[in-house]
């Protein structure tokens, strides 16, 4: 088996010493010289087209706010139909409207800032706020919705959204 390929490499393994041995060695480093260059620049070329894709897909605020407002009025607080078992879309239950529901709603590194303020408005039950996070809240929005009381009946109210842009 001829590991080495040119006659200065056979040379110096077949036991002869003429000084030549730097040939194999030489080619070792070009190698490990050529990979190391080679991981920069795939290393390169990842992060900036990475960079390149983040640039191309920004997410407007608006459409941030419609999808928390979303997910607070038809997953994070949906009420249940209690002889379907079914979630009703655009209702609230006052029961789960807490903080700690709120924190368990959006998990995540990207959890929004928001403040959730809910209001009757037959004056059925009490003004109940929920806090995300504090300051910084500068987009408002209101919808109107049903509450579902602790009574199990349903009740119109408003829900006011601010959330940091």
């Amino acid at each position: 088996m001829n590991l080495l390929r040119n006659k200065k490499g056979q040379a110096s393994s077949s036991g002869e010493d003429d000084g030549q041995t730097y040939v194999v060695s030489s080619k070792v480093y070009y190698f490990a010289i050529m990979l190391v260059i080679l991981v920069l620049a795939l290393t390169a070329f990842v992060l900036i087209s990475r960079g390149y894709m983040s640039s191309l897909v920004a997410v407007p605020n608006v459409l941030v706010h419609d999808l928390v407002i979303a997910r607070v009025t038809n997953v994070c607080f949906v009420a249940n139909d209690t002889n379907t078992n079914q979630k009703i879309q655009n209702t609230i239950d006052l029961n789960s409207f807490t903080d700690e529901q709120l924190e368990n709603c959006f998990v995540g590194k990207s959890s929004p800032r928001v403040v959730l303020k809910l209001r009757s408005l037959d004056d059925s039950f009490d003004y109940v706020e929920v806090f995300s996070s504090k300051g910084g809240l500068s987009q408002v929005d209101e919808r109107y919705l049903l509450v579902k009381t602790n009574d199990g009946k349903f009740h119109p109210g408003i829900l006011r959204i601010e959330q940091a842009k």
